[in-house]
């Protein structure tokens, strides 16, 4: 995995910082690097800079440290809360996008079928990230106590922690590649209603298409990531002995052998993707089709508003005849595109800092020292805000979502109150049933008792 990993004397913590996984194990005394000392990224000017050098540290290293520790408890508590909304809000945008009734709305007509598609899949991946962040959270938090050193750290949450970390690069990836596929189709589709030259269909004809090959390239770009890691098994330090028995063993996560290879060409392979091909890249193609967007609105907005100046004097029929289904129709296109400006804009405006900081780390040494590790709970924090903001938005912006969202649980209430109705109705029923066929039965042998008397 791109993973830094520092010696460790005291404690060792693993983070996942968004996309890259920093495998951090700090000494309160020194930073020393175990593998890749030569690589250009992970060296820095002041390697004897810790808390028991300060006067070996600038001023904004001290600063960013203290902000880190200052944060850090904050952070995972606000994270956990995050996970636990995100999952309930994406949850339900899923369930509402994949109704029938948002497939027919001009709403998802003018936004196209395979976009909806495309939605599903990226509130799909913050649904994944936050799920398997959540559970990885409630554990690193130490919400668990363990009274063994080695319980905290055995193979089946090594196992978890290293799947985690690959499914979150995999989901944040494939996350902002669909957010830029959803802002290029939402373009192409603005230009043909301009141009009237590709139908709609051809439009839509192959986006599904696109997006198994785009899923399948960040699969296969990430798929050295996925073997570079490794599970380390030790015994336990001497200073746990007491705690654990006898032959206990320590599992913690380490870097395989040959990620170190060839002058660590994979290490500087996989830090280079996740930064550059998951983060930075998505992001500037995201800010250029959205930039497009926002000034191809503005000037249709401007066209709009020179044609109903000169046609003025045909309001009444505009308003009454045909041309008034266009004005509709293109009210709900730019209400529909502002929604997407809205949710895209998010995205960009959450990831584009950790895409620069990626950057910067890359080629500043200082930088990643000093700022980058300390900024990471920052970017994981927006990073599980951007996963919360598209269903308050489409709650706020889509009326076809707010209907569909009540009809969905109305009906299900319904249907609830019907069955209950029904079964109340037949209850009824049967006793109203059983009373009856009791009094016939009394009356029957009231009456056979009279003619056994008359008889008598």
């Amino acid at each position: 995995m791109s993973c830094h990993f520092l010696h460790l004397s005291v404690q060792n913590e693993v983070k996942s910082l968004n996309l890259i996984c920093i495998i951090i194990l700090k000494d309160e005394s020194i930073y020393t690097m175990s593998y890749c000392e030569k690589t250009p990224i992970f060296t820095g000017e002041y390697e004897n800079c810790s808390s028991s050098f300060p006067d070996q540290c600038p001023p904004e290293k001290i600063f960013f440290d203290d902000f880190y520790e200052n944060f850090r408890t904050t952070h995972k508590r606000l994270c956990l809360f995050l996970c636990f909304i995100g999952i309930f809000m994406n949850a339900m945008t899923m369930l509402i996008l994949t109704r029938p009734a948002m497939r027919s709305i001009p709403n998802c007509l003018l936004t196209m079928i395979s976009a909806v598609f495309n939605s599903v899949l990226l509130l799909g991946c913050d649904f994944t990230l936050m799920v398997s962040y959540q559970i990885y959270l409630i554990r690193a938090s130490q919400l668990i106590h363990y009274d063994c050193p080695a319980d905290e750290f055995s193979f089946a949450w090594a196992i978890f922690t290293i799947i985690h970390v690959n499914l979150s690069v995999l989901s944040k990836a494939a996350s902002m590649w669909l957010s830029v596929l959803l802002a290029v189709y939402r373009f192409l589709l603005l230009k043909s209603t301009e141009n009237m030259g590709t139908p709609f269909h051809d439009l839509q004809k192959n986006i599904k298409l696109t997006i198994c090959a785009l899923l399948g390239s960040i699969l296969l770009l990430a798929s050295p990531i996925f073997v570079s890691n490794d599970i380390d098994s030790k015994p336990v330090p001497q200073s746990a002995l007491g705690l654990c028995p006898n032959g206990t063993i320590f599992h913690e996560l380490a870097v395989h052998p040959f990620t170190m290879a060839y002058d660590c060409f994979l290490f500087k392979y996989n830090f280079w993707t996740v930064g550059l091909v998951f983060k930075f890249l998505p992001s500037l193609l995201l800010a250029n089709f959205l930039t497009k967007i926002v000034h191809f609105m503005y000037k249709n907005e401007r066209k709009r508003a020179n044609k109903f100046r000169r046609t003025s004097h045909h309001l009444e029929k505009y308003e009454n005849g045909a041309a008034a289904t266009t004005n509709n129709r293109n009210k709900i296109t730019q209400r529909t595109t502002k929604l997407l400006i809205l949710i895209l804009s998010s995205t960009l405006i959450c990831e584009l800092p950790c895409a620069f900081s990626t950057i910067f780390a890359g080629f500043k040494s200082n930088f990643n020292v000093f700022v980058y590790r300390n900024l990471g709970d920052v970017f994981e924090t927006l990073s599980l805000l951007n996963g919360l903001v598209t269903f308050p938005l489409y709650c706020f912006m889509s009326s076809g979502f707010r209907k569909t969202f009540s009809d969905t649980f109305y009906r299900a209430q319904r249907k609830n109150n019907d069955h209950q109705q029904r079964h109340r109705t037949l209850s009824s029923t049967k006793r109203c049933n059983m009373q009856m066929k009791n009094r016939h039965n009394s009356s029957f042998d009231a009456r056979k008792a009279i003619i056994i008397e008359d008889n008598k």
